[in-house]
């Protein structure tokens, strides 16, 4: 009924990424952006379906963008600090995940819905992730 409308492309983005269809959530996402190109969460969904694809190189900017119009984006940050840990950017990842967590966020909740355990994280992705950061993804 509205093709200029970011927020249903974005929707339905989410829909298609959780099914798993990827490239049409991305798709979707694109349209989103060109409709409406100042919405964080749209880059941070499309940085989400990046990630599920381990498409890093991909994701890593779409985070950035979305911090880049909210810096106070939890969900930006701590997804961005999830994807800094399968690049083993140890740094990065601590600084992003100290970031989302003053912000408010529960990372040990959000990284606990994708993942049972740390070790499921590590041999899912063949990441052996350093103490400090377990005990943040732990507590």
């Amino acid at each position: 009924l509205n093709s200029n409308n970011a927020s249903a492309y974005n929707n339905r983005g989410n829909a298609y990424g959780e099914k798993g269809d990827y490239d049409r959530a991305i798709g979707d996402y694109n349209t989103a952006i060109k409709l409406n190109p100042d919405y964080a969460n749209t880059y941070t969904n499309r940085g989400i379906v990046y990630s599920a694809k381990h498409e890093f190189d991909r994701a890593i900017p779409d985070y950035t963008k979305a911090i880049e119009l909210q810096p106070d984006y939890a969900n930006a940050y701590a997804h961005r600090g999830e994807a800094w840990l399968y690049l083993q950017e140890w740094e990065k990842a601590r600084s992003d995940l100290a970031l989302a967590k003053a912000l408010g966020m529960d990372i040990a909740a959000g990284f606990h819905k994708e993942y049972k355990s740390v070790s499921d994280f590590e041999s899912r992705n063949g990441v052996k992730l350093p103490d400090d950061l377990v005990a943040v993804l732990t507590q």
